[in-house]
């Protein structure tokens, strides 16, 4: 098999008929590492930095208290600051009935290894989402409030995004809020009640996708004293924090655009600069 038959594979299928799910998900598996950090954590390591795998949160004047997965707990003491990288979950909007319809997240639509026949996507930042599984086979409706597709842009782009998702199939619309989702059981086909000129309903999907994220900087507060709040927004601009011993953020909880190569190169960067100015915390 040459190059060119690895790199399409899955895909390669669609040029005489119809794209190959399931090969398709082998090969993002493979690209993914079947989930498995251990390379991102080898190369973490590879700069001197220690891992320390549990959930962290703030415990005083630059002070770490780690809940590790054996039930121990790992306190951390740094030299200069804390610096909070805490990454995004997924963020699910206040709709009646959703948790017990148990929806997809991002990182639900991003792992599934079936096909639903029918699938809702709720938000108008859905649309790389909508796209990826029209082509993988589903019946995708995409639904978006008034301020339309990729409202952080330009209008033309949410426009011309939308014309294209629509000429590939994808039922494209505006202008819809959805009021309540109803799924007996959590299993099963969902109907959606979306609010328009009028009430519909739409019914007989698989599943529906919330394709949103918050940042996870909350997770991080701790105690009663020092810096144990996790940054404000006014607060998150690195050097100006780090330089006066308070607890800069950076990635999803500092605001940052959510790009991954992005922010690996950020963290390259970032944390290679502090390793060699302030070296490790004090661990007991």
């Amino acid at each position: 098999m040459s190059a060119y038959d690895v790199i399409v594979i899955g895909a390669r299928q669609a040029v005489t008929g119809t794209v190959d799910a399931p090969a398709v998900f082998k090969r993002r598996d493979e690209w993914v590492t079947d989930w498995n950090d251990e390379g991102q954590a080898t190369g973490l390591k590879s700069t001197g930095a220690e891992l320390i795998r549990g959930h962290g949160r703030l415990d005083g004047h630059r002070r770490v208290a780690v809940a590790t997965p054996d039930g121990g707990t790992v306190t951390l003491t740094a030299r200069q600051a804390v610096v909070i990288c805490t990454g995004s979950r997924p963020a699910l909007p206040e709709l009646a009935g959703l948790a017990e319809a148990r929806p997809w997240t991002n990182r639900h639509a991003t792992g599934s290894r079936t096909v639903p026949g029918r699938l809702a996507i709720v938000g108008g930042v859905g649309v790389e989402m909508a796209s990826a599984w029209q082509g993988l086979g589903s019946q995708v409706t995409l639904l978006a409030q008034a301020d339309g597709l990729l409202a952080r842009m330009e209008p033309f782009a949410g426009e011309l995004v939308g014309r294209g998702l629509a000429e590939a199939g994808v039922d494209v619309r505006i202008g819809v809020t959805v009021t309540a989702i109803r799924r007996p059981g959590g299993a099963g086909p969902v109907t959606l009640t979306l609010s328009e000129v009028w009430l519909r309903l739409l019914e007989g999907y698989q599943r529906v996708v919330t394709d949103d994220r918050s940042d996870d900087v909350r997770r991080t507060r701790g105690g009663e004293a020092g810096r144990e709040q996790a940054p404000t927004r006014k607060e998150r601009s690195n050097e100006h924090e780090l330089a006066r011993g308070h607890a800069p953020a950076d990635g999803d909880g500092g605001g940052r655009p959510a790009d991954g190569h992005a922010g690996l190169r950020r963290a390259e960067a970032g944390g290679g600069r502090r390793q060699q100015r302030d070296g490790p915390p004090d661990r007991r």
